[in-house]
């Protein structure tokens, strides 16, 4: 039926295997008490987002001291380190309003990139919330999907043709669209 496979042996020290469907439990298994030492943190299958809130003037103490406990109670307790190269912080605020000045945040001697987006679970996410990158990468991707369909609908029957559909192009549609379908964007519509 199927070909079987034998990985080799390899002994680990520290660290998850990325990418793995145990490093995804192992990550769970770590990370599950997480939420008792810190407030407003949201965590998935292979990564944890903290959701900080707080005024204008407070808002890069309250965060660089949330960071400081994270390191020095959370993670060195558990032996655990934190890849600061793939760690991002992100400050909403409206399109209108400037964030001055720019907040600069580390971890363990290392600063934090500040990016204007980010992708979360799948979707381009901007500091404004725009949601105008998530719609472009949305819009280029179906791109692509229309051409596979349109190439495939000669070439198979119309219930083969259903599951392209629905698997390709309605599923992109339907992620996410609470988020992104409310945006006023212009550029949405083309």
């Amino acid at each position: 039926m199927g070909t079987k496979i034998r990985s080799s042996l390899t002994n680990t020290l520290l660290g998850v295997p990325q990418e793995s469907v145990l490093g995804r439990i192992l990550f769970s298994l770590y990370t599950n008490d997480l939420p008792n030492c810190i407030g407003n943190i949201v965590m998935y299958a292979d990564g944890i987002s903290i959701i900080i809130a707080d005024t204008d003037s407070n808002l890069q103490a309250t965060t660089s001291h949330t960071l400081e406990q994270l390191h020095e109670w959370w993670f060195t307790s558990n032996g655990l380190f934190l890849n600061a190269r793939k760690t991002n912080f992100l400050i909403f605020h409206p399109k209108q309003k400037i964030i001055e000045p720019q907040y600069d945040l580390s971890i363990n001697n290392t600063d934090l990139q500040h990016p204007e987006s980010v992708k979360f679970l799948g979707s381009n996410i901007d500091e404004n919330l725009s949601w105008a990158e998530a719609c472009t990468n949305i819009a280029s991707k179906l791109n692509r999907s229309c051409y596979l369909f349109r190439s495939l609908r000669d070439l198979l029957d119309f219930d083969t043709l259903k599951i392209v559909y629905f698997s390709e192009i309605e599923s992109r549609l339907r992620y996410g669209i609470l988020l992104w379908g409310t945006s006023g964007s212009r550029s949405n519509q083309d």
